[in-house]
Formats: structure tokens, C-alpha cells, sequence
């Protein structure tokens, strides 16, 4: 159950960050791939150490992050957005942004739609 969203926008960057607010229950892995799946998007798993500092990336398609376990930092333009576990990210196509794991490091998955062929 998402609780607050958070929709960030500078000029023609943008962000939605939906975080997890139900007590006591943080959606595991599986959860989170079927609704991501459902979405009809494609799913990558990492396992970050702490402090791992993911370069500025731009990406041709819409983004979604959604962490697991521990905590990371997303950058956005000049905006730093703290995701905690449960917490859930949507970068639209063409958004250059950066990513740091906190001190406990973090699992969590990034999923795109693939381009049609």
C-alpha cells in the first residue's frame, strides 16, 4: 500500500516517488515482480554494497526503481531523493540521473519496457 507520493518537476525533469506506508509490511521480491510484470515491464535484480555510486545515466525509455532491502539516493537534476525500502521511483524517458546505496547498501529493482520490434 503506497502511502505519500512525491512528484518532483524542474523545467523538463521529472520524477514520481511513491513511498511504502503499511505497517509492518514491506512488500518482499516476489510482490514487487508480479506487479511490476503486471505492468507489462521488464525486471532487473542488484544487490548494491554500501556507498555504490551509480554514474549519471540518461535512458531512452521510462525507469522504474523500486528498493527491496536498505536504502539508496537517487539524483535527479539537482534534486537528491532518500528511497528507503518498500519505496517506489518512476523516471520518465530521457531523465539524467544518478543513483548512491546508503551506509547498509540495498536490493532493489530497476524494470523498463522493452522498445517494440
Amino acid at each position: 500500500m503506497f502511502g505519500s507520493n512525491y512528484c518532483f518537476q524542474r523545467g523538463s525533469t521529472m520524477a514520481e516517488v511513491n513511498r511504502w506506508h503499511a505497517p509492518g509490511h514491506a512488500p518482499d521480491i516476489e510482490e514487487i515482480e508480479k506487479l511490476l510484470k503486471d505492468e507489462g515491464l521488464d525486471i532487473i535484480c542488484r544487490k548494491d554494497p554500501p556507498q555504490m555510486l551509480h554514474n549519471e545515466v540518461r535512458h531512452d525509455e521510462p525507469e522504474v526503481l523500486w528498493v527491496i532491502l536498505g536504502s539508496l539516493s537517487i539524483g535527479i537534476d539537482e534534486e537528491e531523493i532518500k528511497l528507503d525500502a518498500g519505496d517506489r521511483i518512476e523516471i520518465p524517458a530521457g531523465n539524467l540521473h544518478w543513483t548512491r546505496t546508503e551506509d547498509v547498501g540495498a536490493t532493489y529493482i530497476y524494470a523498463y519496457r522493452t522498445k517494440p520490434e
